[in-house]
């Protein structure tokens, strides 16, 4: 008898991680203030150990630990079938507090390593953004802006195969200084940024880049538009940086393109902030383009068509659990927070202390 309390008291601590977990979710969206001292003390030291980690390694260890995982489920899967004198409601049992434990470790995990970067003020907050002035005729002069600025752009193709340590330090470079102009001294961002073994699932789930929470390095899709892959690159280099909200880090991430002394740069900003014009309400993308040269106009129709083509079932159903994930995850806006930078760059091109980017 004792003997099977002690085992049911075991089971039941199995969901004490979990129970932890969503403790400091709580506790994170109630102390915004402390998740930023967090991030300006504790988070540089953090990501200094994981991205050193996966630096040191010779390939992603996010896809070993994936690989890792899928095997150690199937061989729990495969010992739980040999365990059938335990009967079906108590092996039932025992998977649901083993999953429990594993998903409360990944989710301290997640939350120590990076995700409580989530509950971080918003950056309209910190950086004095007034959204709320931002009416049509900014963002007619910020899609002005763009267009004049694609229209010097580059005419030359991209190099092919893409060099990916050098983007990646020029880009780390200016997005640690954006962060240290608006929000102090950011971590060291040395960021170990790849292209996947199994990128092909990247295509398939329609992912251009993505940060892992968990190693702090950065996963890139090769295929994606070459035109704005250095926008693509420079928003997963703010993940990296603590800056968890889709908005914010591609505000971020463009400002540093943006004032880039390298032509691909800006660019790769002209355009990204031209294809999302179409989803903010207050502007008329078809207006805004009327002035497009033929070159960045290609380019831009180029991308519109990869978008578009790969669409499918599989593509719909990554956007609406992304959409589930950020907002579980603690950004009101979700899926749209992409678009949204839109909204911000204009209040941005208006703040009094930010004139230089003006």
């Amino acid at each position: 008898m004792g003997t099977e309390k002690c085992a049911r008291g075991w089971d039941l601590a199995n969901f004490l991680p979990l129970l932890a977990a969503l403790l400091a979710q709580y506790w994170a969206a109630a102390h915004p203030t402390a998740v930023e001292a967090y991030w300006s003390s504790a988070y540089p030291l953090i990501d200094l150990c994981l991205s050193t980690l996966a630096l040191l390694l010779p390939v992603s260890p996010t896809e070993v630990c994936l690989l890792l995982l899928i095997l150690g489920i199937c061989w729990l899967l495969a010992r739980g079938f040999r365990s059938r004198h335990l009967g079906p409601l108590r092996l039932v049992w025992r998977g649901v507090c083993r999953s429990a434990l594993l998903c409360g470790l990944l989710a301290l995990w997640f939350l120590a390593g990076w995700g409580l970067n989530y509950r971080r003020p918003p950056i309209t907050q910190r950086w004095h953004l007034a959204v709320e002035q931002v009416d049509e005729t900014r963002v007619r002069k910020l899609a002005a802006e763009a267009v004049l600025l694609a229209n010097t752009g580059p005419i030359t193709e991209p190099s092919e195969p893409w060099d990916l340590a050098q983007d990646a330090s020029r880009l780390a470079s200016l997005v640690r200084s954006v962060c240290h102009q608006m929000d102090g001294p950011p971590p060291l961002l040395s960021v170990a940024v790849r292209i996947p073994v199994a990128w092909r699932l990247l295509e398939w789930l329609g992912i251009d880049g993505l940060t892992s929470p968990f190693f702090h390095e950065v996963l890139l899709n090769p295929q994606q538009g070459s035109r704005v892959r250095n926008a693509v690159l420079a928003h997963e280099l703010a993940h990296a940086c603590g800056y968890a909200r889709e908005d914010a880090a591609s505000l971020v991430g463009l400002l540093a393109c943006k004032r880039s002394p390298n032509p691909a740069d800006r660019y790769a900003y002209a355009l990204f902030v031209m294809m999302h014009l179409w989803k903010v309400p207050l502007a008329d993308g078809r207006k805004a383009l009327e002035h497009l040269a033929p070159g960045p106009r290609r380019d831009l129709e180029a991308e519109w068509a990869r978008l578009k083509a790969r669409r499918s079932p599989l593509t719909r159903a990554q956007s609406a659990l992304n959409d589930f994930y950020l907002r579980s995850a603690g950004d009101p806006h979700g899926t749209d927070s992409y678009s949204r930078v839109i909204i911000l760059l204009a209040a941005h091109r208006h703040c009094p202390s930010l004139r230089r980017d003006r």
